[in-house]
């Protein structure tokens, strides 16, 4: 009968070999990733035929006959503890918007809206212009905006 205590323990004492003998990580080249592999006992450094595309892809342009809009944003300045995505939420809901906004690590607002290009107008103004009563406002960048024939969400949330 075997152990399984021991044998758990086997399992990563192998873990902990590997990850000290073949450290990998990513090498950007021009507009393609690379995954490189170094073997702490040699000088050499070999590059597998591993091959990432992370070229950004060009947003769709606008579509004039496109029914909606998505567009995504991120708002700089005193957003955050002062119920920013709260009031975002309900603005855009009430706007008849779709989409979701969350507080991000570096201290800014970020999200995505969808809707009539009329309303996300709109919208772009109340979250550069008007925001929650306790905000301020220093900076809204627009990214990633293109026209859609339909709505990817059904409302407008906030993620924690």
């Amino acid at each position: 009968m075997f152990d399984l205590k021991k044998l758990c323990y086997f399992l990563v004492a192998i873990n902990v070999l590997v990850i000290l003998f073949n450290v990998s990580f990513l090498r950007n080249v021009g507009d393609q990733t690379y995954i490189e592999t170094t073997n702490p006992t040699s000088s050499e450094t070999q590059t597998p035929n591993i091959n990432i595309d992370i070229t950004p892809k060009a947003p769709k342009p606008i579509d004039k006959d496109s029914p909606y809009v998505s567009v995504e944003f991120e708002i700089f300045g005193k957003v955050q503890n002062v119920f920013f995505r709260k009031n975002t939420q309900e603005e855009a809901s009430k706007l008849g918007l779709v989409g979701w906004v969350f507080n991000s690590k570096t201290g800014t607002v970020e999200g995505l809206m969808q809707g009539t290009p009329a309303k996300v107008a709109e919208m772009k103004k109340w979250l550069c212009e008007t925001g929650s009563p306790k905000s301020t406002i220093e900076k809204c960048v627009f990214t990633n905006e293109e026209g859609k024939e339909a709505l990817t969400y059904k409302q407008f949330i906030v993620m924690k």
